[in-house]
Parts: C-alpha cells; sequence; structure tokens
C-alpha cells in the first residue's frame, strides 16, 4: 500500500473527527477501510465527512466508519463473529433520511435512513451522531 497515500487518509480521518486514539482494533479496522478507499482511486476530497458508527439492518448490528460522499452516504465495516468488511451504499435521491433527536440533550442520537423498502439505524459510538457531520450531510443531501 502507498504509505504516504496512506498517511494522507489518516490524517483526512484525523480531521474529520474518526479518531483511532492509539485503540489497536479501530487501527486495523480504519486501515483496512483506507485500503478500500484507494483501491478504488477515490482521494481525500471526496470524502466530506465521516464518523465511527453502528449500523442495524434487520436484527444484525456492524461497526465501522460512516462515510459522507457528495451524492451519497456509505458505511463501510463488519459484523462480529463475520471477520470481513461489508459495505452499505444509499444515494440521497434515493432515500429518505430523518434525525432522531433528544431535545433534552440537543442532540442527535441516530440516523434513520429508508432505502429501497429497506430501514436502517445508524447510531455514532459516542452516543450521538456529531453535529459536524449532521451539518455537512444537510448541506449535501438538501442539494438533491
Amino acid at each position: 500500500m502507498d504509505t504516504s497515500g496512506k498517511q494522507n487518509w489518516r490524517k483526512h480521518f484525523d480531521a474529520l473527527e474518526v479518531k483511532v486514539n492509539g485503540n489497536a482494533t479501530l487501527e486495523k479496522v480504519l486501515d483496512q477501510i483506507i485500503e478500500v478507499l484507494m483501491q478504488r482511486g477515490l482521494g481525500i476530497e471526496d470524502l466530506k465527512a465521516g464518523i465511527w458508527a453502528s449500523l442495524l439492518e434487520d436484527n444484525s448490528r456492524a461497526f465501522g466508519v460512516l462515510l459522507l460522499f457528495e451524492t451519497r452516504m456509505e458505511y463501510i465495516g463488519a459484523i462480529p463473529g463475520e471477520g470481513k468488511l461489508k459495505n452499505w451504499e444509499w444515494e440521497f435521491k434515493h432515500s429518505h433520511i430523518e434525525k432522531v433527536e433528544d431535545s433534552k440533550l440537543g442532540i442527535v442520537r441516530e440516523l434513520q435512513l429508508q432505502f429501497n423498502g429497506k430501514k436502517f439505524s445508524l447510531n455514532g459510538m459516542k452516543g450521538f451522531v456529531s453535529s459536524t457531520f449532521i451539518a455537512t450531510l444537510e448541506k449535501y443531501w438538501f442539494k438533491e
């Protein structure tokens, strides 16, 4: 893997507040995600926002990173016990996204997404979805 390219991605994820804080498991997952993005030929300018998140689809929960691009969101993560990364992708123009807010705390607890008749629930790993991610999502989502 291109070491300088990997370093650039690491710095970009750090700037987007997708930090590993010395956690070996998070570092390993982030390295795998960076490898996927580099193999696709994506540049750091393509990624607008990201957060560590869990994804609930049916009764399966995955853990990974929710990525925001200009016209779509993508989740790359793993379901515990399966051992390999999977990805889910949603184009804004074909999706319905709702914020589940906690008015008492003034935070967004989760994003609920409907796409092709399926429901997905996305939760930030710290118990909320960051306001920076929400603001960036709204900027690009409302363009569609």
